[in-house]
């Protein structure tokens, strides 16, 4: 009898994690996500589509949660200003007497995942992915904000291999002790692989000469040791660049990433890895200056701003109409990748200057064009572009995407 009330007593998953969630929010859980302790991660079914909901169930402390907030607050009014954003906030949030949700979109492909998925990543998409993630970075710091806990799984890529930073930790301490692992697995391992990519820095003796607060403010070097970590990790096939033991030695001088970094065969890249990577916080250069130095080093140069300009203009519009769009920039796309700063590029061992390979790509696309590309009448849909419409699309944004 006693096992009887025990089973019909005990909770659904949806009752546990939602039962203080009002019902005007109509979510439905689907799954359960990770084993993070901190902030456990549900997805959850809504009429528009699905949604990430992080959950931190308060224990008995009476914590205010008013400054947590209105930082959160801040974040997202500063990141929903900005144009082709590669950054993604939390866009609702509530608190009741027993917990606190978190809210977003749902993406189906974190980098993690993304890494372990066919097709896997060709070199030039693991560039245009690092690329964009430098780029992220950039555009949160430029307005003075810093991640805190930038990892693979905080990465999340589209389909099309648009990428979002995401998740921002204002919320997490800044600094946790050297001596004690409890706070890093609390706070920081979600995956369970006791990968670390903190800063060394974060870390902090009991009793040292540098005190600290746990909730001072983040700095943004902070933030480029762990796009570094990730980075590598992109590169090196999913493995990790650091797991908790080995970034305590590497910051007490008795680890050394540069041979785990030997497997990339791009020197460029391990340098600029080892470069973000390294330990003191004031010798390493913001996302900006990665930026610059390692264009047509690390990174191709038509990245910036032709190909990213190229790609945020095709956010708004469906799919049809990419395609199309793609089409009539087919001509700059190829002039872009085959010319160098010269203006002059080497292929099949001729050499062609730029005003030549733009008659010949004009031709190609005249004779393109007149294949009678044209969208079915049965494709009804408001982001949809009629071929001429595409094309006066395309006349408005042309000086965009060429950087003019």
């Amino acid at each position: 009898m006693g096992n009887k009330i025990a089973r019909t007593t005990q909770a659904s998953a949806t009752e546990y994690y939602l039962h203080d969630l009002p019902s005007s929010y109509n979510l439905v859980l689907k799954e359960v996500l990770g084993r993070a302790r901190f902030l456990k991660s549900i997805q959850c079914k809504h009429d528009e589509g699905l949604v990430l909901v992080k959950v931190y169930f308060k224990r008995g402390d009476s914590i205010d949660l008013r400054d947590y907030e209105r930082r959160l607050s801040q974040i997202r009014d500063i990141f929903n200003r900005m144009e082709n954003p590669h950054v993604w906030p939390f866009q609702f949030w509530l608190e009741t007497d027993k917990a606190a949700y978190l809210l977003r979109q749902y993406f189906f492909n974190n980098l993690n995942d993304r890494l372990s998925t066919r097709p896997f990543l060709s070199l030039v998409e693991k560039k245009w992915l690092a690329f964009q993630l430098l780029y992220a970075v950039k555009q949160s710091h430029e307005n003075g904000v810093c991640h805190g806990d930038i990892k693979c799984e905080n990465v999340l890529v589209t389909s099309w291999n648009w990428l979002y930073l995401a998740d921002f930790a204002s919320f997490k301490p800044t600094y946790i002790p050297y001596d004690d692992p409890s706070d890093f697995s609390f706070f920081f391992d979600t995956g369970g692989r006791r990968r670390c990519y903190l800063a060394p820095e974060r870390f902090y003796e009991h009793g040292g000469e540098t005190q600290v607060a746990q909730d001072a403010p983040l700095r943004p070097s902070m933030d480029i040791f762990s796009v570094g970590c990730v980075i590598a990790e992109l590169f090196l096939e999913g493995q990790p660049l650091f797991e908790l033991s080995q970034l305590l030695a590497y910051r007490r001088g008795q680890f050394d990433p540069s041979q785990h970094l030997e497997k990339i065969p791009d020197s460029g890249l391990r340098k600029m890895i080892l470069h973000m990577v390294q330990l003191d916080p004031d010798s390493r250069c913001s996302a900006e200056k990665y930026l610059q130095t390692y264009a047509g080093v690390v990174l191709p140069c038509y990245f910036s701003p032709f190909l990213h300009n190229l790609y945020s203009t095709l956010n708004p519009i469906s799919p049809d109409s990419r395609v199309a769009m793609c089409q009539l920039s087919f001509p700059e796309i190829l002039k872009q990748m085959l010319s160098n700063r010269a203006g002059k590029e080497t292929v099949g061992g001729l050499n062609f200057s730029t005003n030549v390979i733009d008659r010949q790509l004009s031709q190609m696309m005249d004779s393109r064009q007149n294949t009678g590309f044209t969208k079915k009448p049965s494709q009804e849909d408001e982001k949809d572009l009629t071929y001429g419409e595409v094309d006066n699309y395309y006349t408005d944004i042309k000086p965009k995407i060429e950087g003019c």
